[in-house]
């Protein structure tokens, strides 16, 4: 069968503008880069119009970052407002990439992104379906997913030669 595709909303710069953290530079802290330039390089995982989509993603990228609940809630009502497949289905096929420590508590913690797909290192399933925070669950095993970081030292061509890890 055909799998589904994914539209890319296209936010302009004052809705995804925030202030850089140290963060942003660590690797770790920078798969959501290397996910979008494979999906944007994938032409048939991409919907060419949202009516096509199964998934829609929000490109509101964060690390560990100051007023991560409110950068997600600007972006979420930005979509909410000026795009009506947000409000279709309820934000459920929505995707967030977080690759902050605690990203994927924050993303089901708030009302506005609860229902939609948290995709996030640090992510622990919560089996009981709830949205609580503890030390032992933050996401919903249901609908979210944990992404392993890309971590560009574990695939250096010197270092598969020479059989060892980085430092």
């Amino acid at each position: 069968g055909r799998r589904p595709t994914v539209y890319v909303y296209d936010l302009p710069p004052v809705v995804l503008r925030r202030r850089a953290f140290a963060s942003d530079r660590d690797p770790i802290f920078n798969t959501h880069h290397a996910f979008l330039e494979a999906l944007l390089a994938d032409a048939p995982s991409l919907a060419r119009s949202p009516a096509e989509a199964a998934l829609f993603l929000v490109p509101a990228f964060a690390t560990n970052m100051e007023a991560l609940r409110e950068y997600y809630s600007h972006a979420q009502r930005h979509v909410a407002t000026h795009h009506p497949w947000w409000t279709a289905s309820g934000g459920a096929n929505h995707l967030w990439w977080s690759t902050a420590d605690g990203g994927g508590c924050e993303l089901n913690q708030l009302r506005e992104t609860r229902h939609s797909v948290a995709v996030a290192h640090y992510i622990k399933a919560n089996r009981s379906g709830g949205y609580r925070r503890t030390n032992e669950r933050c996401g919903v095993a249901s609908k979210d997913v944990a992404a392993p970081p890309k971590l560009p030292f574990a695939t250096e061509e010197r270092l598969l030669r020479a059989g060892r890890r980085a430092p």
